[in-house]
C-alpha cells in the first residue's frame, strides 16, 4: 500500500508538533518521495546489474558473430578480386608474349628487305655497269668510226681537189 501525498505531509505536520521543525524536516528528507515501493534495494539493483550484462553479453556476440560474417564475406571477395587480377596478370603475359612474337617476325622481315634491296642494288649496279661499258664500248667505237669516215672524206677530198 502506497502513501499518498496527503498523508505524508499529515505525518510531517505530526512529526513538527512532536519533534519540532528541524528534526522533522530531516525526518521528512529521510523518506522516499513516494513510498517504500519505489525504493531499489540492492538485490534489485544487484538483478538488474546482471541482466544488462547477459543483455550486453548476447548484443557483444552478436556483433561478433556479425563482424566475422562481415570479415568472412570480404576475405572471399578478396580472394575473388585476387583472382580475378591474376587472370587479368596472366592475360597481360600471353599479350606481352604475342607482341615479341610480332616484334620477332617484323625484325625477320627487316631482314629479309633489307637483304633482297642489297640484292638488288647490286644486281642494279652491275646492270648500270654494264650498260655503262656497253654505250662507252658503242661511243668509242661510234667517235673511230666517225674518225675514219671523216679521215677517208678528207683524203678523198685532197685527192679529188689534187688532182
Amino acid at each position: 500500500m502506497s502513501t499518498t501525498e496527503a498523508e505524508r505531509l499529515q505525518l510531517i505536520d505530526r512529526a513538527r508538533d512532536t519533534m519540532g521543525p528541524e528534526a522533522a524536516m530531516t525526518l521528512a528528507n529521510l523518506l522516499p518521495p513516494s513510498g517504500w515501493a519505489d525504493v531499489a534495494r540492492r538485490q534489485d539493483l544487484d538483478e538488474l546489474e546482471r541482466r544488462i550484462d547477459l543483455r550486453f553479453e548476447a548484443l557483444e556476440a552478436r556483433f561478433d558473430a556479425r563482424f566475422e560474417s562481415l570479415e568472412a564475406r570480404f576475405d572471399a571477395q578478396f580472394v575473388a578480386v585476387d583472382a580475378k587480377l591474376a587472370s587479368i596478370d596472366e592475360r597481360f603475359r600471353q599479350v606481352d608474349e604475342r607482341f615479341r612474337q610480332v616484334d620477332e617476325r617484323f625484325d625477320a622481315m627487316e631482314a629479309s628487305i633489307d637483304l633482297k634491296l642489297d640484292r638488288l642494288r647490286f644486281e642494279v649496279m652491275a646492270a648500270i655497269s654494264a650498260s655503262a661499258s656497253l654505250i662507252i664500248r658503242t661511243v668509242v667505237f661510234a667517235l673511230i668510226g666517225t674518225l675514219l669516215a671523216a679521215g677517208t672524206l678528207a683524203v678523198g677530198l685532197a685527192q679529188f681537189l689534187g688532182r
